[in-house]
């Protein structure tokens, strides 16, 4: 009992996780920081970049979210979009039509109040992951360790299948919305 209490310990000092905030067009979430190989990294998940296509929007080109008042919570994974392998038993992460999100692991700090911002630019890879515009999700793709070596990744989550490709060919339906999504992202 004593050993595994101890290696829990000792666990928690190698990933512990802080909070740390940071500043958004739309308002202020609250991420985690954590180390590998001693090196400091800071995540924020599930940061939504759209309105979620639900109701009126469904079927309609992503709209930017509505600003928050207060600290917006981003330490747990946001949900991936409606697809066809719903049912994979190794993927826990849940599904919902809120799903416009992304996930920022950073090798910095954001800038604390008070503070000049950095002169120093990093580079940045957005990961608009795979699977046939019909399943997938960035959230399966963790930046942590590349974030760890000085690299800002974005993975991002966006309309799959019908969803984000049905169209009526015509304006109430003109489809092609996963791109628009992916576009709204990267902005």
């Amino acid at each position: 009992m004593v050993t595994v209490i101890l290696f829990l310990c000792l666990l928690n000092g190698v990933y512990g996780h802080e909070n740390v905030l940071a500043k958004t067009n739309y308002g202020i979430v609250k991420g985690t920081s954590s180390y590998i190989d001693n090196k400091a990294m800071f995540c924020y998940l599930g940061v939504p970049y759209a309105k979620p296509p639900t109701g009126p929007r469904r079927f309609k080109q992503p709209e930017p979210p509505n600003s928050w008042s207060g600290v917006r919570d981003a330490v747990t994974l946001g949900p991936k979009c409606p697809q066809l392998d719903e049912l994979d038993p190794f993927d826990p992460i849940p599904i919902s039509e809120h799903c416009l999100n992304l996930n920022i692991y950073s090798p910095t700090e954001p800038m604390s109040q008070g503070t000049a911002p950095s002169t120093s630019l990093l580079p940045v890879m957005v990961w608009i992951h795979g699977g046939s515009f019909s399943m997938g999700s960035g959230s399966k793709y963790n930046g942590s360790v590349l974030a760890s070596r000085g690299v800002v990744v974005v993975t991002v989550n966006y309309r799959l299948d019908i969803l984000g490709f049905l169209s009526t060919e015509d304006s109430i339906i003109p489809g092609n919305f996963e791109p628009l999504d992916q576009i709204m992202a990267l902005q």
